[in-house]
């Protein structure tokens, strides 16, 4: 691992720190909307500009949006921590409607792995296809 990607580890790790302690900061002192609002904001801030996009689609396509099972995995993490508050805040459609979608993310992240597996065979397949062919049948 790079030095850049330690950093860059690094500095993640102490923002999700962060983040965590101010959402149970928050929560314990019962400001509910400002706990919802740090979970919408870091989404955002996790997604970028596809937020308003990943929202709309199934999870799947999420999946595959994102690019990454980490991003997937970061972004159900914070659906269903968003679903928690909701339920705290006596939001029950919403906090149902957020723990079906965490647990679809969640299931997606097995499909973002085999499309993976399928993408990485298929750029093999057409590697081979696009070998010169010797006349005689080798390659």
């Amino acid at each position: 691992m790079s030095l850049v990607q330690r950093d860059f580890i690094r500095r993640l790790i102490a923002q999700l720190g962060e983040f965590l302690a101010r959402l149970a900061a928050l929560s314990d002192k019962k400001q509910l909307d400002e706990a919802i609002a740090l979970v919408n904001d870091t989404e955002r801030e996790l997604i970028g500009p596809l937020h308003s996009t990943i929202e709309e689609v199934d999870a799947r396509t999420a999946a595959i949006l994102l690019g990454s099972a980490d991003k997937l995995r970061l972004y159900a993490l914070l659906v269903a921590e968003r679903a928690k508050l909701f339920a705290l805040a006596g939001r029950a459609d919403e906090a149902r409607r957020d723990a079906r979608r965490s647990l679809e993310l969640y299931r997606a992240l097995g499909t973002s792995a085999e499309l993976a597996e399928a993408d990485t065979a298929a750029r093999e397949a057409a590697r081979r296809l696009s070998e010169p062919r010797d006349p005689n049948g080798a390659r």
